[in-house]
């Protein structure tokens, strides 16, 4: 058929349709008209363009007309123009395209000047163009035209040999897939070519114009080839007798799935054309194509198949390799191929082909290299600009050399290889005896009935429910109507279509004739008036207005009426409907009376307590503070109470971490600084990433510092940015060195952990960043409590079954209601279903959800069917995915639909033809999403923004990378799996390969990939270098790489249903059973140690997730942001990750508006990382990063919560039989006892030579899967051995083959089912062998055969199967009327058994009679177990016991997978129910190691028991050890809270602090002391006592330690510091946890460790009673007066008093106040600070004294005591003093910074400018003296991998007057030494020759010192 026919035929039906929308014929209303055209649009348009093809067949000449004549312009042709001419010609061009002037020679020579815009750049331009006519970026890309000379060329060779071309009534038929702008059809528009009729091809808009304003002669095709392909494929295949093409060179974008035949499925583009189009070819056609030179010689695997492939097919006739430089702007080597097609297939490739499939072709033929080869050639497609590996073809092309064609076999026998595929027969069936519109007629009277009998009884409870019933019956008759008569009207003859048209039922013949028959069709005629309008009572709404029964007294019942019935309450309504009900007013007035019954005042509305303290609270809490705060005293109760139910959390409770993105972007740039020592941009948080405000995020590199770039990278979760140096270590103990890789890890494990202490530092001494961070966590995560949601009687109307909905499930249905959505997750046997149902018909009946769909497992739609018609028979509903039909058994069998079914269906749907549609999972995603909905949905989503973002940067940096590359550097090998493997040569196939043959099947894909790899870089090197500005290049690679990736997501594997688009089904309400089987969305990154073990996620996302998401997004979209159900019993089986994707589904915005923008976010927030020894997947132990436990759970809970709606059997009190679990232990057989043995030594020789031997490790793995196996049957480890070295498996056919079918499990299992032959019986095990020889042991036992039941993919292998089997198995009660009379009778069970495996775990109801449940063998999840029992434990059974039997064999495998299973059961009922913080992650700590597995497998029972209980303690212990972890985090929450309350000025949240410190102090009350028996801290913290934490231990500010002679006192606590003074020592010691926990502390720090794990809570309480306090004076004194002697140096540190207690201050002060100031008043002038004097000036209150003023002014000193220090902030304002003078003495003296703010002009000093390699740059000081600082070393900072290093700088320099010092107080010392030499160091430039000669020895001596020397010190070293 001719395009032409096709595309007026499109355009003829599309005006027709809206000639009709426009002016409907009289009586037809307008939807009728969409609704005929969405049904019969595609009939309408094929026989249209039959008849066109037809009309245009007759107007064909019988001699064909030449062409126009094209041709070129004069001259030079513009693809050889320089890119300035190009692109003034492509300009000219398009304006004169888009101006719509009529083309005439003239205008035709300014178009054929077009040249594309390959090599050019489209940006630089894009403003001289009408926006419409801006070419699409992709022409950077693909837009390399064919050269008109070799167009010519190639038109003039194939002259010769047009008479061969196969030709139809003298037309041949051409092609040209990638026309371009037409150079090779231009070039056949010359004498001898009038017979070619072309078609192009062309996927650029502004080409495709231009060539069809050119060639009007032609037919021209906008778009993909593949689009084009799929609507012509039939029509031209094996009839085209000529293609010339210059392919497109690059990878397929979008349009590669647009193709549905995956045989051609090729990702680079030129092979795809290639191999696609030779295939349309007609026997003896010729196809020519210009193509890269690597198809025709390269080696590679890929480039030889499909070599093999073409030659099987065409005939090569010959071949020229072309000049590389033909391309303007590329240097591409390519070849020309001339092919013609053999018309079918042969079976193997020729003889004479093969060294053509060796790629030896150019051997064959060298005189058709038209150029001299230089360099070597490579083995894959060349696309670059520089030559890979110098390959290049140098000459200059002028024309094609003569060439005899190569011989082709013409006797070859060839196969056909396009078969049209069959299209599936629909089977009869019953239903079809009337026609479907009378089917819906039936139904639809009955509901017409319904409504009718409601409305007539008047009363108040019925007029509500015809009410509710009204708004859907109406839609539905219209849509039955519209309906009606478009089927009528497909099927009437021509002389009935107008009768057909009429939409009045009483005009129908047959309906009238029916209605005799069925009564339901007479009363649905009584909804029509004769005319075909709506009866009266059906086009108006009955009208039904509450009315108040309550009390005139009670003004609260009042208020509520008015609030439930108008959703608000205003005084002034209130005030008016009393007076209505005749109510005069009391003296109280009314706003009293709300208030004391409850009410609360919002913004002038009044809301019951209920719902005013639930939803989002913060804006009600600002709204009262704000009133409050104007002395409104409920206002003030309102906002105490709503504070407290917010419970804002403190910083300790946070825990922030500098990736969190609620940490404000002000407060983590200040941190930033300091961190990198950098000065640090504006940041800015866009598409989930953070980056600076000044760069976009690809070029971040080129922008930032090093040391900012990486700590982006660390934030970013950016592993190409985070690579901090790293320094390679070696192993002490084996002395093997790391490998850079492992360095590289560890370092970014040990930067991640100084970044988040460090974090925590900087945050903890700056009180106004802590309320930052506290309240933007507060806003974001706290202040939404869940509202309660009552179990108040539903009216749905149309509820008409036997279902009665109970409190729970009422409850769980209001809920989804009001949200419009969300997670139901309740138990199995719950009642989630009919839950679910009663959500769908509220919200139709409220008319929220029209288009309902439900998506289902396959298994049991047919049981969804079932239950919606039990409660909703009157809906109809649509199954999708599943064809129902009495097979030729008699019974109803199923198949699944084709997709010609499914549209039809879904165009039903579309026309509101039924309630609610059930689809599949299969089908779900067979109709299409718009590729523009999915771009926009990527958009919208930061997760996948932050990953295309990253992608994009990645792609630009290797590209750039390549270009730099000779192509000569080494390859890393890469790895292949199995699964790549099996995908490669097939499933069969894999199974047989040898060792030596699978590694060669390696090699080859490892080689593919990497063509593919190069390929891929080589295009887009070719992109950006004829890109010059970034921002272009980077557009132009994001957008290609997402149009790929939208392709790929909206691929279908299978045929999609013709013409359907999600977007067009107009679903608003998607439901989701089982939503756990779509959990698998996203995919989790690499992270620094690894990613991480027992996260249970996934490395790539499911396409079923994918597809689902999309369109819950646009469920969202078209909702307003909600309309998405899920249901499942177990929503998250392995990790609380999932409730990322999930809770994403419901709400898109869930998690992103909490600021956990990806999974990497979220496993930062929520899960406790730690670094362990475990087992590899290849049984070695390897350290690495594994999910110890779960985190911050309180907050995930909260979000959760907000969603999600969890309910048990327990909890809403259904009575489920008592279930009894029993392990019953069989001994193994003889038989399996030899296997299992030969197995487990095997096993243990594996695992000592497994360290060595990689093969071992592998087999060692295959052993534990035998042993498993063995365990059940013995010889269930091998198949049937038919034959010698037979592989095959066993299977429930072969399963008779077996020698014996007993064995002790199985035996043991038929005893107990014939020891109950009265009941069901449960038995599950996944091995389908397992239930033929279980039913082998029955009957042979005289069990009946018929009386058992097979559920597996063998004998149920569909849903309706399935369904039938439970029901036969259950049976069927009778039904009772209200009297208890049968109404129905009821059917007895048919089977006593059913085997079933994992085709029954979900969905399938078998509990109405099951007694007994048994398991042969262990599913790994719990929540598989769940699944098993809850087929039998849930409601309805009528068993008051029900036995699970867990049969498992003694000393095996059985016992580890059970005790792994039982402690894992309960991990999530942990993290939903727990009130804890954090918990252990189950599988982490039921952990063993090889060895400890090979101990559980002992055949000895002694040492087997012992090694469970050794397990068994050691997880009690974990389990101590968390609520140890809890308890200390609760007294560092005491702590917290109790020190904020300095800062809380708010009376009301001061009292809600409080309240949450006494519900902290209570909890620790009740765990027992001996677990945590340090409950006397808490009172500490609640007195605001400052403390230390460790992860185990606490020290305080005042406290003391005494045990056994030895001690210690605690000092001042700081920060993460506190000071410590042994007992016998004067100085004070500052200490950190971190010091602590350090492998080797210094003395001091040794002796605390040891005494602070050996104290007891006595060794605290009693240590300053205990103290012996004249020892203790006594051992130090002399030290001490020493110290205060060498205060004369100036060195105040000596004392050490940096950290001391207020006590021992004031005692230092009391006892040696003179000797210190003696001392210091001889001390040098140039001391760094002032001794503090308070004088009684007025204009100079304090002095800072130094030499003899201090002894002279000694009674004036103000003492080092803490409460002296108020003395000098006083004091200091109107001193005159600078901040870093009063700062350096307030350090000193105290030991406390000076307050910034204090001082009229504060001078903080903060920057330094530094001079490195004539670059000034400012860094921050860490300490500054006058001409002094102290900086960070700019090559060694504080992020680097071995620390940093300090440097002194000269300040009027900015030179390093000392450099590399290992701490700041090294540095400092230094700096103060330096400062007493005599120099003019005030200068830029200070006289160097008066510094003494052994500077630099000291300053290195000063560096080696482990302690810090004092002034004095340095001054005697120098000295000597």
């Amino acid at each position: 058929m001719r395009a032409a026919a096709i595309r007026y035929a499109e355009r003829g039906v599309g005006m027709l349709e809206t000639a009709l929308r426009r002016e409907p014929p009289p009586g037809v209303p307008v939807e009728f008209v969409g609704v005929f055209f969405s049904r019969f649009g595609e009939l309408l348009r094929g026989e249209l363009a039959k008849l066109l093809d037809q009309f245009l067949d007759a107007r064909v000449p019988t001699a064909v007309q030449a062409p126009v004549s094209v041709l070129p312009p004069d001259g030079v042709p513009p693809d050889e123009w320089p890119a300035a001419a190009r692109t003034a010609a492509n300009i000219a061009a398009i304006r004169l395209i888009a101006s719509g002037v009529k083309v005439g020679p003239a205008e035709r020579t300014v178009l054929l000047r077009y040249s594309g815009w390959g090599g050019l750049s489209i940006d630089a331009v894009a403003a001289q163009l009408p926006r419409e006519w801006v070419p699409e970026i992709r022409g950077l890309i693909h837009e390399y035209y064919t050269a008109t000379k070799v167009a010519r060329e190639i038109a003039r060779v194939l002259l010769p040999l047009f008479f061969t071309l196969p030709n139809l009534d003298g037309v041949v038929r051409a092609l040209e897939p990638s026309a371009g702008i037409g150079r090779m059809i231009h070039a056949f528009a010359s004498p001898g070519f009038a017979a070619l009729s072309w078609t192009a091809v062309e996927y650029s808009r502004v080409s495709a114009k231009l060539l069809a304003a050119v060639r009007p002669d032609i037919t021209v095709f906008e778009g993909p080839f593949e689009r084009w392909l799929a609507s012509h494929e039939t029509e031209v295949t094996g009839k085209v007798g000529l293609v010339v093409s210059n392919p497109p060179y690059g990878v397929r974008g979008a349009s590669i799935t647009e193709d549905a035949n995956k045989s051609y499925r090729e990702s680079k583009a030129y092979l795809y054309f290639l191999r696609r189009c030779l295939d349309l070819l007609a026997a003896n056609g010729i196809g020519v194509f210009l193509v890269p030179y690597g198809f025709l010689t390269g080696q590679s695997a890929a480039l030889l198949a499909v070599r093999g492939k073409v030659l099987r097919r065409h005939h090569l006739m010959t071949a020229f390799r072309l000049p590389s430089r033909l391309f303007p702007g590329a240097n591409l080597v390519t070849d020309l191929l001339f092919f013609r097609a053999r018309g079918g297939e042969l079976p193997e490739v020729l003889p004479d082909d093969m060294p053509l499939l060796r790629g030896e072709y150019f051997r064959q033929f060298p005189q058709h290299i038209l150029g001299t080869e230089r360099g070597i050639s490579a083995d894959e497609d060349d696309t670059t600009r520089k030559p890979r590996r110098g390959y290049e073809v140098d000459g200059t092309f002028t024309v094609l050399p003569s060439f005899a064609e190569r011989s082709m076999c013409v006797t070859c026998a060839v196969t056909p290889f396009y078969l049209a595929p069959e299209q599936p027969r629909k089977k009869p069936s019953e239903k079809d005896s009337l026609p479907s519109y009378l089917q819906a007629a039936l139904t639809l009277g009955d509901r017409v009935g319904h409504f009718l009998g409601t409305l007539a009884r008047g009363d108040a409870a019925s007029v509500r429910i015809a009410v509710a019933l009204f708004a859907e019956l109406r839609d539905a008759l219209l849509a039955w109507q519209a309906a009606r008569a478009v089927e009528l009207t497909a099927t009437a003859k021509p002389d009935e279509t107008a009768a057909a048209r009429n939409l009045s039922p009483y005009a129908d013949r047959l309906l009238q004739r029916e209605s005799k028959n069925y009564a339901e069709l007479v009363t649905l005629l009584s909804a029509f008036e004769e005319s075909g309008e709506l009866a009266a009572a059906f086009r108006t709404a009955p009208v039904y207005v509450p009315s108040y029964q309550g009390s005139t007294d009670d003004v609260s019942a009042q208020a509520d009426f008015l609030y439930r019935t108008r959703r608000r309450l205003k005084l002034d309504v209130l005030r008016e409907f009393r007076r209505e009900l005749g109510i005069v007013d009391l003296k109280e007035p009314l706003h009293s009376m709300l208030i004391s019954a409850g009410w609360c005042f919002d913004g002038g509305d009044w809301m019951p307590a209920r719902d005013y303290y639930t939803g989002s609270l913060w804006p009600r809490y600002d709204r009262a503070r704000a009133l409050a705060d104007q002395g409104d005293a409920q206002s003030a109760a309102q906002a105490a109470q709503l504070l407290a139910a917010i419970r804002p959390a403190r910083f300790s409770d946070i825990a922030p971490e500098p990736r969190m993105p609620f940490v404000p972007l002000s407060v983590l740039r200040g941190w930033l600084e300091q961190w990198t020592d950098t000065v640090v941009p504006p940041l800015v948080r866009e598409n989930g990433l953070l980056r600076l405000e000044e760069a976009t995020y690809t070029n971040i590199k080129d922008v930032a510092e090093q040391r900012l770039s990486i700590a982006l990278g660390y934030l970013n979760h950016d592993f190409t940015l985070f690579r901090p140096p790293a320094v390679k270590q070696v192993n002490p103990v084996t002395g093997e060195e790391e490998s850079a890789e492992q360095a590289l890890s560890r370092t970014r494990l040990e930067y991640g952990e100084r970044a988040r202490r460090t974090f925590h530092d900087f945050i903890a001494v700056r009180p106004e960043l802590m309320g930052q961070i506290e309240d933007s966590y507060n806003r974001i995560f706290r202040g939404y409590v869940t509202p309660e949601y009552g179990a108040d009687e539903l009216t749905i109307a149309r509820w008409r079954g036997r279902i009665v909905l109970k409190p729970h499930q009422r409850a769980g249905a209001q809920r989804l209601i009001a949200n419009n959505g969300g997670l139901l997750g309740f138990d199995v046997g719950v009642g989630k279903t009919y839950t679910g149902i009663a959500t769908i018909a509220a919200l139709r009946q409220a008319g929220r959800a029209k288009r309902p769909i439900v998506v289902v497992p396959n298994t049991i739609i047919w049981k969804w069917h079932k239950e919606i018609r039990a409660a909703l028979p009157d809906y109809r509903v649509l199954v999708v995915g599943s064809e129902r039909y009495i097979g030729r058994s008699g019974v109803y069998t199923s198949r699944i639909d084709t997709p010609q079914e499914r549209a039809m269906k879904w165009r039903q749907f579309q026309a509101g033809e039924f309630d609610l549609a059930l689809v599949t999972y299969s089908v779900f995603a067979r109709n299409r999403v718009r590729a523009e909905s999915v771009r926009e949905w990527i958009l919208q989503t930061p997760a996948l923004l932050r990953q295309i973002g990253i992608d994009a940067r990645n792609m630009l940096a290797g590209v750039k990378e390549k270009s730099d590359s000779d192509g000569s550097k080494k390859k890393r090998k890469a790895s292949v799996s199995a699964a790549a493997i099996e995908s490669f040569v097939g499933e069969e196939r894999a199974k047989e390969l040898s060792e030596e043959e699978r590694r060669g099947v390696a090699e080859k894909i490892a080689l593919v990939r990497e063509v593919e790899r190069e390929s891929e870089k080589a295009r887009l090197l070719k992109l950006i270098e004829t890109l010059t500005d970034m921002a272009e290049r980077e557009r132009a690679i994001v957008s290609e790489a997402m149009d790929r990736w939208i392709a790929e997501r909206i691929e279908m594997s299978e045929e999609p249903d013709p013409g359907i688009y999600w977007e067009e089904l107009q679903c608003d309400l998607l439901v989701l059973d089982e939503a756990q089987n779509m959990k698998n969305l996203w995919p989790v990154q690499q992270r620094e140690g690894g990613m991480p073990k027992y996260l249970g996620a996934i490395t790539e996302g499911s396409d079923r997730a994918w597809n689902f998401a999309i369109r819950a997004a646009l469920v969202r979209q078209r909702t307003g942001g909600s309309g998405v159900v899920l249901l499942s019993a177990t929503p998250a089986k392995n990790s609380p990750l999932e409730y990322y994707t999930l809770l994403g589904y419901v709400d898109g915005d869930a998690w992103a508006r909490l600021g956990i923008t990806d999974p990497e976010v979220f496993i930062d927030r929520y899960l406790r990382l730690e670094m362990k020894d475990i087992v590899g997947s290849d049984l070695s132990t390897q350290r690495r990063s594994v999910v110890a436990g779960f985190q911050n759970l309180d907050e995930l809970r909260s979000v959760v919560f907000r969603y999600a709606e969890f309910r048990t059997a327990e909890e809403v009190g259904l009575k489920l039989p008592e279930t009894q679990v029993e392990q019953i232990r069989v001994p193994m057989s003889e038989a399996q006892v030899k296997k299992y043995d030969a197995y487990l030594t095997d096993y243990e020789q594996a695992l000592k030579r497994a360290r060595q031997d990689p093969k071992a490790r592998l087999r060692a793995l295959g052993l534990l899967q035998r042993m498993a196996l063995v365990a059940i049957h013995p010889e269930l480890d091998r198949g049937p051995l038919v034959g010698e070295g037979s592989k095959e498996q066993w299977t429930f056919a072969n399963a008779q083959q077996v020698k014996d079918p007993g064995c002790p499990k199985l035996l043991k299992v038929r005893d107990l089912i014939l020891q109950k032959p009265d009941c069901g019986h449960l038995v599950f095990c996944d091995n389908v062998a397992v239930h033929a020889w279980l039913v082998m042991l029955l009957v042979a036992a005289g069990f009946p055969k018929e009386r058992i039941a097979i559920f597996n993919a063998d004998q149920a292998p569909n849903p309706v199967r399935r369904q039938l089997l439970a029901e036969r198995f259950n049976g069927v009660a009778p039904v009772l009327d209200e009297q208890g009379n049968i109404e129905q009778e009821g059917t007895a069970p048919q089977y006593d058994v059913v085997i079933a495996n994992a085709t029954a775990y979900e969905g399938i109801d078998l509990h109405v009679r099951t007694c007994q449940v048994y398991h042969i063998d262990l599913p790994w999840e719990p929540a598989t177990l769940q699944q098993r029992n809850g087929r039998a434990v849930r409601q309805g059974n009528m068993q008051a016991v029900i036995r699970i039997i867990y049969v498992l064999s003694e000393q095996s495998m059985d016992a580890v997978r059970f005790s792994m299973i039982l402690g894992k059961l309960n991990w999530m009922k942990d993290i939903l129910k727990s009130a804890d913080r954090e918990t252990n992650n189950p599988g982490a700590q039921a952990e063993m190691n090889p060895e400890e597995l090979l101990l559980y497998l002992a055949r000895d029972p002694e040492q087997a028991r012992a090694a469970i209980e050794e397990q068994k303690k050691m997880l009690q212990e974990e389990t101590r050890q968390r609520v140890r972890r809890q308890a200390w985090t609760s007294l560092r929450g005491i702590a917290t809270r109790a020190q904020s309350l300095a800062r809380v000025t708010d009376e009301t949240q001061r009292a809600q602090v409080v309240r949450e410190m006494d519900e902290l102090r209570g909890y620790l009350a009740q765990v027992p002391s001996e677990t945590w028996p340090w409950f006397h801290f808490a009172d500490l913290a609640m007195t605001g006592t400052p403390m230390l934490f460790g992860p185990d231990w606490a020290l305080y500010r005042g406290g003391a330690v005494y045990r056994d002679g030895q001690g210690f006192e605690m000092g001042e606590v700081r920060v993460e510091s506190i000071g410590v003074r042994l007992l016998g020592d004067y100085q004070w010691h500052a200490l950190t946890a971190e010091k602590l926990a350090a492998p080797e502390p210094g003395r001091v720090l040794q002796a605390v460790k040891e005494l602070c794990a050996q104290a007891t809570p006595e060794d605290f309480k009693l240590a300053q009673k205990r103290w012996p306090l004249a020892q203790d004076r006594e051992q130090f004194d002399i030290e001490l007066r020493r110290a205060v002697h060498s205060l004369r140096s100036g060195d105040f540190d000596v004392l050490g008093i940096d950290l001391a207690s207020p006590s021992w201050r004031s005692w230092l002060w009391e006892t040696h106040k003179d000797g210190i100031l003696d001392a210091l008043s001889a001390a040098p002038a140039s001391m760094p600070f002032g001794i503090p004097a308070a004088v009684q000036a007025k204009l100079q209150p304090l002095a800072l004294l130094s030499g003899s003023a201090i002894a002279a002014r000694k009674a004036d000193i103000i003492p080092f005591t803490y409460d002296a220090f108020s003395v000098l902030t006083d004091l200091s304002p109107s001193s005159g003093y600078k901040w870093t003078e009063l700062n350096a003495t307030a350090l000193t003296w105290w030991g406390l910074p000076f307050p910034r703010g204090l001082l009229r002009e504060a001078d903080t000093g903060t920057l330094v400018e530094i001079r490195m390699h004539g670059v000034v740059k400012k860094v921050r000081a860490i300490w500054q003296s006058p001409h002094f600082a102290v900086t960070y070393s700019p090559d060694r900072g504080p992020d680097h991998a071995s620390g940093p290093l300090y440097n002194v700088t000269h300040l009027a320099s900015g030179l390093a007057a000392a450099q590399s010092f290992q701490s700041p107080e090294a540095a400092r010392a230094a700096a103060q030494w330096m400062a007493t030499l005599e120099s003019n160091w005030e200068s830029a430039k200070p006289d160097f020759t008066r510094l003494p000669a052994n500077m630099k020895s000291v300053i290195a001596w000063i560096r080696l010192q482990t302690n810090t020397p004092t002034l004095e010190e340095i001054k005697k070293k120098a000295a000597a």
